[in-house]
């Protein structure tokens, strides 16, 4: 007697692949993934890792259908009319930022999150879904760091989920957020060394540990665009990526009150630089008027 094998496919709605932009390696470990409607069932699913390392999320409420070839995939990528759900990122190693952000699924194209390149400055798609460091996290002496807390100049609270990026004279680009208490940590390689290091011709040689670079911070931080999203105390992702330009204080408002927009750094070798305003412990922001 033969007998009859029947396969049976299913649709996972979404996948992400997680991306250190510091050590520029994929994340594998240690992150919860989850997802809740934002209409209808309020239950959170919890992503299931792939053997390539990659969070998948399904069984999601609303989309029993899709997932099941009963409407074709075709059909509802094309819809306009899609569930809006909650991606909630935490990391249970304190090594990046809890992250929120919301997404209407399926996707309108096939592959990972992101992958059509949506949501990069890029032309080309990013290699996945960045995390951002917390302060907490243990670096390696072989990275570049810029620290600081922010400061609202007006209130005096914690300028929190600003978005905070360092230029080198390269013209290289670094990110990093401030967390709920103002506090960031950018990581980063060091900047190219001096001509005459390592064995290049040069008329003066500089040691490893006397190099030093200039570096300009820029902070974005408007907190009345930042979105909540219900059931977390995140702001919605694209909302802290999307804040205007800030003005820096360089000195006490009481003594200069010229701010600037980027402020002047020196990173010296295998040193932690601070960020502040002079004579605080702190560096004072303040959402632009302009």
């Amino acid at each position: 007697m033969l007998s009859v094998q029947e396969s049976f496919s299913r649709f996972t709605p979404l996948g992400i692949r997680f991306w250190d932009p510091v050590s520029d390696c994929q994340i594998i470990d240690g992150l919860r993934v989850t997802a809740r409607a934002v209409i209808g069932s309020r239950k959170k699913v919890s992503s299931v890792k792939t053997r390539g390392n990659i969070y998948t999320l399904s069984n999601l409420p609303g989309l029993h259908q899709v997932e099941t070839g009963a409407i074709p995939l075709e059909e509802a990528m094309s819809l306009d009319d899609k569930r809006q759900y909650v991606i909630e990122i935490k990391d249970s190693l304190n090594r990046y930022l809890d992250v929120a952000f919301m997404t209407a699924l399926p996707l309108p194209y096939r592959g990972l999150f992101l992958s059509d390149g949506g949501g990069s400055p890029a032309a080309n798609p990013p290699k996945g879904f960045y995390l951002y460091s917390s302060v907490k996290r243990r670096l390696a002496g072989n990275y570049a760091q810029v620290r600081g807390e922010l400061r609202d100049q007006s209130t005096g609270e914690p300028a929190a989920h600003a978005l905070v990026k360092v230029l080198t004279d390269s013209g290289e680009t670094w990110f990093g957020l401030a967390d709920a208490d103002g506090q960031f940590v950018l990581a980063f390689p060091f900047p190219d060394l001096s001509v005459g290091f390592g064995g290049s011709p040069a008329t003066t040689h500089v040691p490893l540990h006397e190099q030093s670079w200039n570096v300009g911070l820029e902070v974005a931080y408007s907190p009345e665009t930042l979105e909540s999203l219900a059931e977390t105390d995140i702001p919605n992702y694209t909302s802290i990526l999307n804040q205007s330009t800030a003005d820096i204080f360089p000195s006490d408002p009481e003594v200069s009150s010229s701010p600037v927009t980027q402020l002047s750094l020196l990173l010296e070798f295998n040193k932690t630089t601070v960020a502040r305003t002079d004579g605080q412990s702190y560096l004072l922001v303040s959402p632009s008027v302009s």
